[in-house]
């Protein structure tokens, strides 16, 4: 883990620097209790739990009665999950100061790691208690981000709630709480506490930026535009606002408007692959396919190393439009082989194979698809009706039958299963299944596209005229 102190300017990180420095020249150097805590809690804020522990062991060595090491050195054995470790530490800390609210605190960390929730919250509780003024914003913040990191975000707001009653001017803690409020789609919650940051600082850039987010959750569109229009105006190299700029006007279907949010961009700041991604979505609405092409490839010079299923998906559907199937095959299997779950990778993949005359690809591509997301008639309608055309009458009726098992509310599928049962010349059955579909108020109006036969069936027209 090399740092660069030139660049880092935050005290921890050059703190960090000149530990790993020590650690390279095998030179002793003196820290005092407080620099390694900074080092220690930098190691674990990053994840570097290993790192943590070899400078949590140097520190004993230096400050061997500090509670503070001591707790953090228990606090490591939690990360690993060596909770036996941790508990002993724990126990010979209190020995040394039981009223340690950095202790008392990793108390609550441990029975949290052991599942004991009630009891991780009394301790959380001991530590409020045992705190005031800023100490108490501190733990109180302390806790918050805890239940963040573990992804208990209702905790988390719980605890942030708690520190904006005694800290209404503090702005971290008013945007902590409108990002997790829309974190948990409560949208409402979240503009509310934007506005309260906007009245403390109006140009305050990042609230801007979020109520752009929040309005466009809430379809609030107009409301969006200005938020983001707001931000860039206090900031005007901010991606995300730019980004979410243009992505607002390519759901609006303002192609046009989305492609010069992202010129503007890439003529004034950088270029980067989302920004052509975003130009290749665009063009490829619009229709102009060879234009999507060139900025979809462009998208994926950035980094040859990843594997930007989207884009090949984009290349896919693109290709299809220009009838180039089997380059339209190519990069929808790409898709496909990275991620399994895009019902609509599965689908053009589908139409492609039919093109491509592949009829039984092509209907398990439609099954994929369906099965994707059950939701999707056209997939089901697909995967029927290419098996019913190509692939012979007795796999389309256990096809027909199959589908309807997954969508018994849908009595469209029974009229095919009717077409089914005649052209089986199992009339009677047939005639059954009609009347199901009759009384289920099928429609009929696709099926006599589907299945013109019927109108010269005198006995299921009858059927169907009472």
């Amino acid at each position: 883990m090399d740092f660069d102190p030139g660049f880092w300017e935050d005290k921890a990180i050059n703190l960090v620097f000149r530990f790993e420095k020590m650690l390279k020249s095998n030179k002793e150097e003196y820290f005092d209790i407080d620099d390694f805590i900074d080092i220690i809690d930098t190691y674990l804020s990053l994840n570097k739990v290993d790192a943590a522990e070899k400078a949590v062991d140097i520190a004993i060595k230096f400050h061997p009665l500090s509670v503070d090491i001591i707790t953090l050195k228990a606090e490591v054995h939690i990360k690993k999950n060596e909770l036996n470790k941790a508990f002993k530490i724990l126990k010979f800390a209190q020995t040394l100061n039981e009223d340690s609210i950095d202790l008392i605190l990793t108390w609550g960390f441990y029975y949290h790691k052991c599942r004991q929730d009630q009891r991780a919250k009394m301790f959380f509780e001991r530590a409020i208690s045992k705190s005031t003024g800023d100490d108490l914003k501190d733990t109180l913040l302390f806790i918050a981000r805890f239940y963040g990191e573990e992804k208990e975000l209702q905790q988390s707001i719980e605890y942030l709630n708690r520190l904006y009653d005694i800290d209404t001017e503090n702005l971290d803690v008013i945007f902590e709480l409108a990002s997790l409020y829309y974190e948990v789609d409560e949208y409402e919650s979240a503009l509310w506490m934007i506005d309260l940051g906007l009245d403390i600082d109006p140009l305050d850039f990042l609230f801007w930026q979020l109520k752009g987010d929040v309005s466009q959750s809430l379809n609030q569109i107009p409301e969006a535009i200005d938020a983001y229009e707001n931000a860039l105006a206090i900031e005007p190299g901010n991606y995300f606002a730019f980004y979410g700029l243009s992505n607002l006007y390519f759901l609006q279907k303002e192609y046009k408007k989305s492609l010069e949010v992202n010129k503007l961009y890439t003529d004034d700041f950088f270029e980067d692959e989302y920004i052509y991604y975003n130009n290749g979505c665009c063009y490829y609405e619009m229709g102009e396919y060879d234009r999507a092409i060139e900025n979809f490839k462009k998208s994926m010079t950035y980094d040859p190393n990843s594997d930007p299923y989207l884009t090949w998906l984009g290349l896919g559907k693109t290709y299809y439009k220009l009838k180039d199937y089997k380059e339209s095959y190519k990069y929808l299997k790409k898709t496909l082989d990275k991620n399994q779950d895009l019902e609509y990778a599965w689908l053009y993949l589908g139409y492609v194979q039919l093109e491509l005359r592949r009829y039984s690809g092509a209907a398990r591509s439609f099954e994929k698809a369906a099965l994707c997301n059950p939701k999707n008639d056209e997939a089901w309608d697909c995967y029927f009706k290419t098996t019913y055309n190509f692939l012979g009458i007795d796999k389309a009726y256990k096809v027909i039958c199959k589908i309807i098992e997954k969508n018994p509310g849908k009595p469209e599928y029974i009229l095919f299963k009717t077409a089914c049962l005649i052209e089986l010349n199992r009339i009677n059955e047939a005639e059954q299944e009609l009347r199901i579909a009759i009384t289920k108020k099928a429609p009929f109006e696709d099926f006599f596209i589907f299945y013109p036969k019927i109108k010269n069936l005198e006995n299921f027209m009858q059927i169907i005229k009472h």
